[in-house]
C-alpha cells in the first residue's frame, strides 16, 4: 500500500517544517501501522473514532507481531496527533477523533519522560552531606539551628 493523499501532502508539510530524517522515518512507519490497521478493519483516516485508536493502541502494545512499549507508543501517538493537526489544518476533518484532557490527551501513556536519575559529583554529595544533613554553614561554621541528630 503507497501512501496517498493527504497522508503524502501531511510527509511533505514536516519536510518543510524541517523535521530530523530519523523523526521523518518514524513517523512514517507509526502512521503506515496506522492505515495497515485501518484498511484490514475497512475504515479511512477520515472517519476513525477513538476507539478506532483505543484498539490500534491495544493491537500495537499486545497484538502487533513487533509490540511495542509505552514509549514507542508515544513516538507512534505523536505522529498521529501530528497527522490529524494537518488534517484539520487543512480541512480533510473537522475535529480530533479523540477527547483531549486538559492535562495531555487520554490516549498518551502515562509515562513522565523528565524522571532521569542524574548523580552528584563527589563535591555535591560532600555539600550535602555536611550542609544539609549534617549541621554545617555553608561556609563550613556549625549551624546553630541544626535540629538533626549529629551536627558536626
Amino acid at each position: 500500500m503507497r501512501p496517498v493523499e493527504p497522508v503524502s501532502s501531511w510527509f511533505r508539510s514536516l519536510a518543510l517544517e524541517r523535521k530530523d530524517a530519523k523523526t521523518m522515518r518514524s513517523y512514517a512507519y507509526s502512521v503506515l501501522m496506522l492505515l495497515h490497521f485501518l484498511l484490514a478493519r475497512g475504515t479511512v483516516l477520515q472517519s476513525v473514532t477513538e476507539t478506532d485508536l483505543r484498539e490500534f493502541r491495544l493491537w500495537r502494545q499486545d497484538e502487533a507481531e513487533e509490540v511495542v512499549g509505552d514509549a514507542a507508543w508515544d513516538r507512534d501517538w505523536a505522529a498521529i496527533e501530528s497527522l490529524y493537526r494537518y488534517l484539520i489544518r487543512i480541512g480533510v476533518v473537522t475535529r480530533q477523533p479523540w477527547r483531549a484532557t486538559p492535562q495531555r490527551d487520554n490516549l498518551a501513556s502515562r509515562i513522565r519522560p523528565d524522571l532521569r536519575v542524574r548523580h552528584m559529583e563527589l563535591d555535591q554529595y560532600l555539600y550535602l552531606r555536611d550542609v544539609g544533613f549534617g549541621g554545617l554553614t555553608p561556609e563550613a561554621g556549625l549551624d546553630v539551628s541544626f535540629r538533626g541528630w549529629r551536627p558536626h
